[in-house]
């Protein structure tokens, strides 16, 4: 796979922010499970959180 970097934050609205560069398709695929999964947990209690 190739070289990539991660910078990883936490937006105003609670949610992860992910942004990187280089990689390929399968780092991108990898990022944008990993940033779905992250912003359906609910932080505090470690479970899927419900959306309004």
């Amino acid at each position: 796979m190739p070289v990539a970097s991660f910078s990883i934050s936490k937006a105003d609205d609670g949610r992860m922010n992910i942004k990187y560069q280089g990689g390929n398709e399968m780092a991108v695929g990898m990022v944008d499970l990993i940033v779905g999964y992250a912003n359906r947990i609910d932080a505090p209690a470690g479970i899927p959180a419900t959306f309004s």
